[in-house]
């Protein structure tokens, strides 16, 4: 049942250039209807290197589901270069060569295929390539551990997303592909300008270019990739369907900065096909094992750093398990906004209940309502490690009265704009917070957390103040947090 999923992202940048897509009319005739028998072609000359491999099954993921469907080709193998041929693509409607190469490419390296430079395969493991913007034109791809790497800046994009194979090159297809890889190209940039390094060279063909420190780190990337492969295995086994491999962002920054390094973290991530519903919402779940650690020498680390050996029970005992069931809204129905109804359980936490509001992109604002444990929260996300909230955890206290679970289960639009109306009006600068206070009692708080500072403020008087660098952890209170975190927030 298993085509074998490790979900990582990578980039190659190695062509750019390419027009854009031109538009037309759609002229029904004899010829679009009996459309000329068309000449077999190769293309997408494809390298799968740790070393060379050989024996692999590479193929392009059109639907972006991250697994082969039936209908999607696998490439021939020829002296180490994989190609791929137009003929085996009549399962895809509007199919082109360009479309294509703005398609991932996933390498599954099985038992018993052969790497030049370590041997026959005794694990299995799999490698990706994603282009590294649309329209890169990227004909010739390395897939390597280094393109691997880059899978957490990208996985919530890929959430939800439905496609058949038959539409791997529509305009959904093709929208999916403008926001992942665009998403690709800004880290790689960002990535660049933070390390001062070309970041595109760990998607050279580093064998061929004798770069034997790349070679070295790559043969040490693929030993965490196959421990991680049979994490995947172990759940996929359990729950009869498929899981992929979500590598920590900071990975990254430690190959980049050069530090030596022995264990990665990584999450296993299930993510349901997607169910329409009778209104404007899709539904989908997600399953989540957060925060595992794995040694280069095929085994798990726990809290205690210990080594355990991977079944589905140490895996529950040593990770952060979350299964989320999400109603998404199809297109933008609030303040040209979506929504997500989230109903969470966090094993050995509890349950939640959330409402957000938004885009939903990296650079927009996000508005939520949390209802956990008799405790209402509304916050503001304006961007990583900016947020304000307002938390109402005091019993009787009848403000801002809304039922997190109740707005799932109706989706209620008129009660989600009244919601995301209120949230809207908050005052989130500390300044301006004596504005909010009327709606805090005895327990209830409002914070705002900017610039690794936390400033917040208690009950209705909001005399009990306090400020935390969030860097020391030095705390201050009263008029004094005030004072300091006024200049640093």
């Amino acid at each position: 049942m298993r085509n074998a999923n490790i979900l990582c992202l990578m980039v190659l940048l190695s062509a750019c250039g390419g027009g854009g897509p031109s538009l037309g009319i759609l002229d029904i005739n004899e010829s679009s209807i009996n459309p000329p028998t068309q000449t077999s072609t190769s293309f997408g000359d494809t390298k799968v290197i740790d070393g060379y491999i050989s024996g692999a099954n590479v193929f392009i993921d059109y639907n972006w589901n991250l697994q082969q469907d039936e209908g999607e080709p696998s490439a021939v193998e020829d002296n180490l270069i994989y190609s791929f041929d137009s003929a085996d693509t009549s399962a895809i409607a509007n199919w082109s060569e360009q479309c294509s190469y703005n398609r991932p490419r996933i390498a599954e390296v099985p038992v018993g295929a052969y790497d030049e430079d370590l041997g026959y395969v005794d694990e299995a493991y799999v490698m990706y390539y994603f282009p590294p913007y649309y329209d890169s034109n990227d004909s010739v791809a390395n897939v390597t551990p280094f393109t691997t790497m880059f899978i957490g800046y990208v996985t919530d994009a890929m959430a939800g997303i439905s496609i058949s194979v038959e539409n791997g090159c529509s305009s959904e297809a093709d929208a999916v592909a403008v926001d992942i890889l665009g998403k690709v190209y800004q880290v790689l940039i960002a990535l660049q300008d933070e390390f001062n390094t070309n970041v595109f060279t760990f998607y050279d063909d580093y064998i061929a270019s004798g770069d034997t420190n790349l070679q070295a780190i790559g043969e040490k990337i693929v030993a965490f990739l196959k421990t991680t492969f049979d994490v995947e295995e172990i759940l996929e086994d359990e729950y009869q369907t498929n899981f992929t491999v979500q590598l920590d962002d900071s990975f990254v920054n430690t190959i980049l900065s050069g530090q030596e390094f022995n264990t990665i973290t990584f999450d296993i991530i299930n993510v349901s096909d997607t169910e329409e519903q009778i209104d404007d919402f899709n539904y989908y779940r997600i399953h989540r094992y957060e925060n595992l650690i794995a040694t280069n020498s095929g085994l798990l680390l726990n809290a205690e750093g210990i080594e355990y050996l991977p079944t589905i029970q140490t895996l529950i005992d040593n990770s952060d398990v979350f299964i989320t069931e999400r109603y998404q809204s199809v297109n933008k129905i609030i303040d040209n906004k979506f929504v997500q109804l989230d109903y969470e359980n966090h094993y050995g936490q509890g349950e939640r209940y959330l409402v957000k509001i938004g885009e939903f992109t990296d650079t927009s604002p996000r508005y939520e309502f949390l209802s956990v444990d008799n405790v209402r929260e509304f916050s503001i996300h304006y961007d990583i490690g900016d947020t304000f909230a307002l938390s109402i955890a005091t019993e009787g206290n009848s403000y801002l009265s809304y039922d997190a679970l109740a707005i799932r289960s109706t989706r209620d639009l008129r009660e989600i704009e009244n919601l995301y109306n209120d949230i809207n009006t908050l005052s989130s600068d500390i300044e301006l917070f004596y504005q909010n206070q009327y709606l805090l009692y005895g327990s209830d708080s409002q914070t705002r957390q900017r610039n690794n500072y936390m400033y917040q403020e208690f009950d209705w008087s909001g005399v009990n103040k306090k400020c935390v660098n969030l860097d020391t952890n030095e705390v201050f209170t009263d008029q004094e947090a005030y004072d300091v975190c006024i200049l640093n927030l």
